[in-house]
This record gives structure tokens, sequence and C-alpha cells, in this order.
């Protein structure tokens, strides 16, 4: 099973991503005072608030519940939430059955009712993240899928060129509680994972440049994560403005004679940014 995502570090990753999309940074929601607050990463405390705010996560009755699994509609909700600006219908059972017909409308998803009612991984839920900005990042593709989404809140059907697919069988078998399971996607030949390794290989984030010697779901080390973001930030000029000639205190870790000697500076500069807890 790949590695999964808890509620509280998904509060992070879609905080960033609404921001890094340019979605604007108001407040949509004030009733964001959780009874589970004190179980709360402190370090992610605040993005949980900025998440329930900005709309993206709600919680249930008056519950955020840091540590539990996201699953695969929790975080097809997120991304419609944040794509629409608002709330989808929430009076079906169960509740997130028209954000999955969405995404999966918009293409964000190709699995079907009964593999989807499952905690997601971070594989998936970064390919989600990969398709959403995908369809951002194109002006044609945007007002399509926004076509798209009027017309399911209009009518509840689903149109595609001059296909039309109504949504009641989907309703149905939603309403059967996604009863089976498919916890595993094949990715071998998966395009858009192969154009982010290239991607990643072009801009000296990997040394590998084809999904079988990336080996996508082995253990990634905190070491090479450190060398992925500090690359990245470079590329994109993140936080460059953080970095000093001068190692600070809290960033000389005392174990650092462990690691890969060339990792080092990666480490030491992903620490002054404050991008790796």
């Amino acid at each position: 099973m790949y590695d999964s995502l808890t509620r509280e570090e998904a509060a992070k990753m879609m905080v960033q991503s609404y921001l890094s999309l340019g979605f604007a940074n108001t407040i949509k929601n004030t009733n964001c005072e959780f009874s589970d607050k004190n179980a709360f990463n402190p370090e992610l405390s605040g993005y949980i608030m900025q998440a329930c705010q900005l709309g993206l996560m709600k919680g249930n009755k008056g519950l955020f519940l840091p540590q539990k699994t996201l699953s695969r509609p929790e975080s097809m909700t997120i991304l419609i939430r944040m794509f629409e600006g608002q709330s989808s219908n929430e009076n079906k059972d169960p509740r997130r059955s028209e954000y999955y017909i969405k995404g999966k409308a918009l293409g964000l998803t190709s699995l079907a009712n009964s593999g989807f009612e499952q905690a997601i991984s971070r594989y998936e839920t970064a390919l989600y993240i990969y398709r959403f900005q995908s369809i951002l990042s194109d002006s044609a593709l945007k007002l399509k899928s926004q076509q798209i989404i009027s017309n399911i809140n209009l009518s509840g059907t689903t149109t595609t060129g001059a296909i039309t697919t109504g949504t009641t069988d989907e309703a149905s078998e939603l309403a059967q509680k996604f009863s089976a399971i498919a916890n595993s996607i094949s990715v071998e030949n998966d395009p858009e994972l192969l154009e982010a390794i290239r991607w990643m290989n072009d801009n000296g984030l990997t040394n590998f440049n084809t999904i079988s010697t990336y080996k996508p779901f082995e253990v990634l080390l905190r070491e090479q994560s450190a060398k992925i973001f500090d690359v990245f930030a470079k590329v994109f000029k993140f936080s460059q403005d953080k970095l000093t000639s001068t190692v600070p205190t809290e960033c000389k870790f005392t174990d650092l004679s462990k690691t890969d000697a060339g990792l080092i500076t990666n480490i030491q500069n992903v620490c002054e940014m404050g991008a790796l807890a």
C-alpha cells in the first residue's frame, strides 16, 4: 500500500496548491473552531485554519480529525470546492457523491465508483493536483470544464462534446456506499507521470528519466527529498531570499555525518527556506 496522507498534512498541501494556483486568499468560512484542536500538529495548525477559512476543508460535527487518513472522496471534494469557489450539494448519501461525479467529469479521476471510497496515497493526491493545474493553465480547457460543472449543477448530466451521460446511475451506485475496493493503480504507462519524471530530469531534480528506473513507489529518504525541494525552489525562484551565506544554528543538524555528503547543502537550504519539517 502506498504512503497515505493525513487530513492535517493534506491541509498544508491543499492550501499551498490553492495559493500557488492563484486563487484569491479570501475568507469564505468563519466556522473554524474545532474541538480537537489540541490534537493538531502545531506546525500544521495554521494550515488547518486556513484550509477551513478558504472553504476547502470543513471537518465533521465540530471535529477536524487531523490524524484521520485522507480519502479519495475528501481529496476530490477539496479540489472541486477550490475550482467552484463554493461547496456543492452535500445533501446526498454519500455526502461527497456530487464531488466525485464532477471530478470524474473533469477527468481528475477515472476510478469506478467501487474503488473510490478508499484512502488516497500521496502519489494519487499529487496526480489529482497535477491534472487540476493542467485544466487551470489552459484557458480553453478551463472554460470547457466550467461549462461541464455548470451543466451538472443545472441538469444533473455530464456533457462532453456530443456525448451526454446521465449521472443518476452514478449517484445510485454511490448511494450503496462504494461497496467494492480497488486499492491500487497501475502507472507503468502513465503519460502524465512520465512527463513529470522527464521534467524533473531536465531540471536536475532526479537522475532518472523513465518510470521503471524512477521507481515511483520506492521509499524516498528525507535527504533525497531535500535535494528535490531545493532544486525545485531554485527553478521557480521560491524563497531564495531566505538563503544566507552563513548557515543558521537551527539548520546545523547534529546527525549530518550520517547523510550523503553531496546532499548536506540541499538539507541546509530547505531548512532555511522552511520547506521541510
